[in-house]
């Protein structure tokens, strides 16, 4: 019994010295960060603002107003933010993170204003592009003054030995020049479900569109494991600067989950990831047995579909024929039995089911496939991505079967 004085005061003093360490010498509370004289938007259930924040460890400990919180707490690292405005992490419902990571060794060819223009960065960018193929990305021709579609002819008199593929801003259509068209196999007689190669006077005019352009894609190169994590950390990096800290990233390969789950493992991964795979019959059969892949900064829980292509490649599937291209209404880019299948195996799986859908009639046909299986209301959050053209007769889906139209205001 006489060792319990000599036991209370130890503890005792271990409860004060914790209690040191939390408290400054003035009394108050010691935390990492102090900001003040900001505007903070707090995104509660009421969307209220606050003046003042404390941080410790990373993670927020108070909130309110400046007085008050100076007065309880002290920080070595004290911001006035002046009046600023201060926002939660933004996140990006609908993005192609890894796939705009490894676009970074292709010539950029975003803004351009003319084809003149495009010519110009390609023929200085492939003068700094390592190995035999010329690979850009980025060109709208409805930002051109002429917003028709390029032909082949000047990259064939700048390009007749080195072969050249310049893909649209959307990734539903692209140029290529001769060379490209003879290695892929592809002339006037080439025909492909789901994709289309243009002629002009019966001869390819360089303009692949959707599925016939992958036939050219596959023939390129791809950069190392090693520059692919470095071009995907250095993206990370942009996105952080400007305030994006999650992403959903809509249809990746296995090798690129396969990057992202090791720079997760090696705790290189700050973004908060959530990840769609592709359409795959393999990764259906991979994924429905492993199933979902859940950590703090990496979620692999759906699968992304294309149901069609874009509006400004003349891709997406609508109920009426373009206004400038008589008796064209696009199409879908795989059979409806496909969507079928994959939503009957879906509906049995915890994970989520995401489809590109642009065009009246796409969206038409893959509400009508998700409705045949879910039956009902439900929480399974199964999303349209884009739902950009429906037909108002056809808006009810959404509500009656709890489908999210996925929209983005870029679309």
């Amino acid at each position: 019994m006489k060792k319990l004085p000599w036991l209370f005061n130890l503890l005792l003093i271990s409860v004060l010295t914790i209690s040191g360490m939390l408290t400054s010498c003035s009394g108050k509370e010691e935390v990492d960060t102090l900001v003040f004289n900001a505007t903070i938007y707090t995104v509660d259930e009421s969307f209220s603002t606050a003046a003042a924040m404390a941080i410790r460890e990373g993670k927020l400990v108070a909130m309110g107003n400046t007085a008050s919180l100076l007065k309880k707490f002290d920080a070595k690292n004290k911001i006035d933010a002046g009046g600023k405005f201060i926002y939660p992490g933004f996140i990006d419902a609908h993005g192609h993170f890894t796939g705009y990571a490894l676009d970074a060794w292709k010539i950029n060819l975003t803004g351009t204003h003319s084809f003149e223009e495009v010519i110009q960065k390609v023929v200085e960018g492939s003068k700094s592009v390592h190995g035999e193929w010329v690979y850009g990305r980025g060109w709208d021709q409805n930002d051109w003054p002429d917003k028709q579609y390029p032909d082949k002819r000047l990259l064939d008199s700048l390009f007749p030995d080195r072969p050249v593929l310049l893909k649209r801003v959307d990734g539903h259509a692209a140029l290529v020049n001769e060379v490209a068209l003879q290695r892929a196999g592809i002339d006037e007689h080439f025909t492909i479900a789901s994709g289309e190669v243009l002629l002009k006077n019966g001869k390819p005019t360089g303009m692949l569109i959707d599925k016939a352009m992958e036939y050219v894609d596959a023939l390129i190169p791809r950069p190392s494991e090693a520059e692919s994590m470095q071009y995907i950390l250095d993206m990370q990096r942009v996105c952080l600067s400007v305030g994006l800290t999650g992403v959903h990233d809509c249809g990746i390969s296995m090798h690129e989950f396969q990057w992202l789950e090791k720079l997760n493992r090696d705790q290189a991964l700050k973004l908060k990831l959530y990840v769609l795979m592709s359409d795959s019959l393999a990764y259906y059969d991979y994924w429905l047995k492993r199933g979902v892949y859940k950590s703090p900064a990496l979620t692999m829980g759906g699968f992304k579909l294309y149901g069609d292509g874009a509006l400004g490649s003349r891709g997406a599937c609508l109920k009426h024929p373009y206004h400038d291209r008589a008796g064209w209404n696009g199409f879908l880019l795989s059979n409806p039995e496909h969507f079928e299948r994959i939503a009957q195996r879906l509906i049995e799986s915890p994970f989520q089911l995401c489809t590109h859908a642009i065009g009246d009639s796409a969206n038409l046909h893959l509400l009508k496939t998700y409705a045949a299986v879910l039956k009902g209301k439900n929480d399974r959050r199964w999303r349209i991505e884009h739902a950009q053209v429906v037909d108002e007769k056809d808006m009810h889906y959404f509500s009656d079967y709890s489908i999210i139209p996925s929209v983005q205001p870029t679309h």
